[in-house]
């Protein structure tokens, strides 16, 4: 996987507008002497050739953010350099911002609507996820017979009960009641003569 840095001049590099054009990409790249488009691999990725030949090392523009993936501290140096250019900054994949190959990131400070919003998504009540199980061949009232022989009476079914689940209550001829998850009853339906259908 990896951790990517990102040339943006967006809030946080993930929301929506601001974009860097891929013009001016383009325009950075031709300016520059130590990036190379490499046009067989994509039209917008661009190797930096500032740094050692042991490693290769490259820039990517995307979505309207231009970004490295695990970049040394100095490529992080050259992103910054870019990004000045540019009127933008160098913000990891959690948002904090870059100024130096050479010095930790300031954290992200999410906005008070930020906050406010993801406070709010938080008091919204979670749907419940509701399992899709099948109805069982009987209904309330039919007589059925469990995996033993033993004879019962279904009292009641529920189809939203054990978190969607559902159950299945049972009153047998000696005067037990028992409640089934409706997955896994075991129960089958008998006819008006007391046969298994």
């Amino acid at each position: 996987m990896g951790y990517d840095l990102h040339i943006t001049r967006r809030r946080h590099w993930t929301a929506g507008g601001a974009d860097i054009a891929a013009s001016e990409w383009l325009s950075v790249v031709d300016a520059d002497p130590e990036l190379q488009i490499m046009r067989d691999a994509s039209p917008y990725l661009a190797v930096w050739t500032g740094s050692s030949k042991a490693e290769t090392l490259w820039l990517n523009w995307a979505d309207g953010v231009i970004s490295a993936k695990n970049p040394p501290p100095k490529l992080i140096d050259k992103m910054v350099a870019i990004a000045k250019g540019l009127g933008a900054m160098v913000q990891g994949d959690d948002g904090e911002v870059y100024e130096s190959g050479d010095q930790p990131p300031r954290p992200y400070r999410p906005s008070l609507a930020e906050r406010l919003g993801a406070f709010l998504q938080r008091l919204r009540p979670t749907p419940a996820v509701v399992p899709a199980i099948p109805l069982p061949p009987f209904g309330v009232g039919d007589r059925v017979t469990d995996t033993s022989g033993n004879i019962a009476v279904i009292t009641a079914i529920d189809p939203r009960a054990m978190h969607g689940f559902g159950s299945i209550t049972a009153r047998y001829d000696d005067g037990r009641e028992l409640t089934f998850a409706m997955f896994a009853h075991n129960l089958r339906p008998l006819d008006d003569k007391g046969e298994k259908r």
